[in-house]
Formats: C-alpha cells, structure tokens, sequence
C-alpha cells in the first residue's frame, strides 16, 4: 500500500517558483513521491539524491530547500507510509470504544507524531 500521493514528475523546466503552500506542497510531495518510487525500485542504497531530484522534476538544490538531506527525505517517506498505514488499519479496526481513548497511557499512541527535526515536513 502506497500512503504517499503519487505526482507525475515533471520536466524542471516546467516547474515555476513555489510561492503558495499549496505550490510547496506539491513540490514536497513530488519529491517525496520520487523518492518512493526509487526506494521500491533500488532500494535503499541505490537511492540518491539526484535521481530523487531527477524523478521528482526538480533540481538538487530545490531538494535541499524542502529537505535537509537524502536522510530527512527517505524519514519523510517513512512518516508518511507509517500515517497511511496506521490510517489504513484505523479504519479497518472501525472505532475505539471510549475507554480505550479514555486511558491514560493510550492517549500518546493516538496522538498524531510530532513533526520530525531536519526535514520540512
């Protein structure tokens, strides 16, 4: 199951400056997309920041100006395929009964995650 929005890459040349949230978003999923895609494909080790740039449609540089490194995208793919899947099983389970939210303890574990240091998220 694939959480994160697939957005086709596009030529940089077609790419105009992101000035609105919604343009930064765009670019950060098209980055993060591109950088799935090559993980599926080359795994870890054979995923390197040009060619998640390359994928996405975007220079290196514009990756370092959403990410802090190769690190905080391959962490920002993580975050996002981990929210997919606890959505995922969130809905399957169907809703807590209201004791479960009620405890304590598991008031943390539904919280969402908090926003990760080195990536833009």
């Amino acid at each position: 199951m694939k959480s994160v929005q697939t957005v086709p890459a596009r030529p940089a040349a077609e790419w105009q400056r992101a000035r609105r949230p919604e343009q930064k978003a765009e670019r950060r999923d098209a980055i993060v997309a591109g950088a799935l895609s090559l993980l599926d494909e080359e795994g870890v080790e054979g995923t390197t920041l040009s060619e998640i740039a390359r994928r996405a449609g975007v220079s290196k540089a514009n990756c370092y100006r959403y990410f802090e490194s190769r690190e905080a995208i391959l962490l920002a793919v993580a975050i996002d395929e981990a929210r997919g899947w606890a959505a995922e099983l969130a809905n399957r389970l169907g809703p807590l009964p209201a004791r479960a939210t009620s405890t304590p303890w598991r008031r943390p574990l539904l919280a969402p995650p908090p926003n990760t240091r080195g990536c833009a998220c």
